[in-house]
């Protein structure tokens, strides 16, 4: 159809999309890791490092219920949190807090 021929295909539309994509992966890179990280210490294992622990406590809490047994022992469900989490971001916070994850912007 014409708008999607004439609006959604512009090299600008284009770019704006692309940069979300490296957005939504670029934040995920950083916090799955980090929630895994620390559900591993949480569950009796390895002490995590001080990056993971700073890192953490950018997430809301309920995003991240470190003394809930399912949450330590389920990536999957660690996942669900994190994916969650980023869904109730609005643009210009997700942009601002990639910008902070990244070290672009404090």
């Amino acid at each position: 159809d014409r708008s999607r021929r004439d609006i959604y295909n512009t090299p600008q539309v284009a770019s704006v999309i692309a940069a979300g994509f490296e957005l939504i992966s670029g934040m995920l890179d950083v916090l799955v890791p980090t929630v895994n990280e620390i559900a591993r210490e949480c569950a009796g294992g390895p002490k995590a490092s001080y990056r993971a622990w700073r890192m953490v406590k950018i997430m809301p809490a309920h995003y991240a219920p470190m003394d809930d047994p399912a949450w330590q022992s389920s990536a999957y469900l660690r996942l669900l949190y994190v994916l969650d989490y980023l869904a109730g971001m609005t643009d210009t916070y997700a942009v601002n807090l990639y910008k902070k994850l990244k070290g672009i912007s404090l």
